[in-house]
């Protein structure tokens, strides 16, 4: 667990780093190791035709999908049931206000 003492904006205002205290000493951070953005992913099928393919090896391999991942916007949260797998996620930091 840990306190957030000082954050730090860009130029853009928007705030990228903070400071914060641990049980072990202080330490700055960017924002995106505190806490996890929320994505969405989407399987693109739309490039995929679902056909086997043969590599150089001879090997008989299936055609990738590809993902694309979405921030969502300020208002916008992410559904659980659509996005990524959690278990990729890692798992944010707890903090208390005091």
């Amino acid at each position: 667990m840990a306190k957030v003492l000082e954050v730090y904006p860009g130029k853009d205002n928007i705030v990228r780093v903070v400071q914060a205290k641990t049980q072990s000493g202080e330490i700055v951070r960017p924002v995106r190791r505190i806490y996890p953005l929320e994505i969405k992913c989407t399987v693109d099928e739309s490039h995929s035709s679902g056909k086997l393919l043969t590599a150089r090896s001879g090997r008989t391999v299936k055609e990738a999908l590809q993902l694309f991942y979405d921030l969502p916007s300020d208002n916008e949260s992410v559904d659980s049931e659509n996005s990524c797998d959690e278990d990729y996620m890692p798992q944010p930091l707890e903090y208390t206000s005091d």
